[in-house]
């Protein structure tokens, strides 16, 4: 993995100074099913070192949403092992009071889907909602909720309904709703599925910015335009629900074997003039021909 960042968010006595190349999150032999029947994770391992830029790869269905709810906390695997800062993630883990806090104030999940995330009256309530649940001072919640809300460019929001929002705003304001809780791990969901281009510009931008202050990201895609913006770690999940491979992007990339396994490119073939072309293609910022 590369070499994370050696702080968060500043070492100015508030947030911790940490330190490169640590490891935040161990997955060990983890699987998944939902109803004991529909295999989502099969056997993943993965470590995660500390302020890394990760991409989650896969086609639909190969488990890329199941992993990050696993890491979450949100999913726990029917086998296999979660660790967070060598501390095991699990239901009865998470039903301790300190540890609870602990793990829930460090690791913030933005929904694929933000209406299945917001449900506060109002976006200011939205952004208050986390760290009040944490147990900070009102004043304290609210302090942070319009830095984040200035820092987003989201202040003319703050009181509207949720409902009233546009995809967007919606997205902007379910990330924004997880950055009030300072966490440290940052783990976003297809962050730009479905986005109008300047939207999606605005959070790859808000993307580097979290990392260049010392946050780990994880995001899941199939993008891979966004995953070679990003320049990030990447790890492939192919559609047995297995990490296949854990690389660079150059070197993921360039896997043309790997990509077609995934079922994130595909070979499309056509006639011309007579003459039968092939090129691979897939959600990516070229395709190369062959004759």
């Amino acid at each position: 993995m590369e070499a994370g960042s050696s702080r968060h968010m500043g070492c100015d006595g508030s947030i911790h100074c940490v330190s490169p190349e640590k490891a935040i999150m161990e997955l060990v032999g983890v699987s998944y099913e939902y109803y004991d029947r529909f295999k989502a994770l099969e056997e993943v391992d993965l470590t995660l070192q500390e302020g890394v830029k990760m991409a989650i790869v896969g086609a639909n269905g190969s488990g890329k949403s199941t992993l990050l709810q696993v890491m979450a906390g949100i999913l726990f695997p029917k086998k296999g092992r979660v660790l967070f800062r060598k501390r095991p993630v699990s239901e009865t883990s998470l039903r301790d009071p300190g540890f609870r806090h602990f793990f829930r104030s460090r690791v913030g999940y933005v929904f694929q889907d933000p209406d299945v995330q917001l449900f506060c009256p109002t976006v200011m309530e939205e952004l208050m909602f986390g760290p009040l649940q944490l147990g900070l001072p009102h004043e304290e919640a609210r302090s942070r909720s319009e830095e984040i809300l200035e820092m987003l460019s989201l202040e003319g929001l703050a009181q509207r309904p949720t409902y009233m929002l546009s995809g967007g705003e919606k997205k902007k304001v379910a990330v924004a709703s997880v950055l009030t809780m300072n966490p440290e791990l940052l783990l976003l969901d297809e962050p730009t599925n479905g986005l109008d281009p300047r939207t999606q510009s605005f959070l790859v931008d808000l993307i580097f910015s979290l990392h260049e202050v010392g946050k780990t990201i994880v995001i899941a895609t199939h993008d891979l335009s966004l995953v070679m913006e990003l320049h990030a770690k990447v790890a492939v999940l192919t559609e047995d629900h297995r990490i296949h491979k854990v690389g660079d992007t150059e070197e993921i990339i360039e896997d043309e074997a790997l990509l077609l396994k995934a079922n994130l490119i595909h070979e499309h073939t056509h006639r011309h003039d007579g003459e039968k072309h092939s090129h691979l293609h897939g959600h990516f910022l070229f395709h190369r021909h062959t004759h």
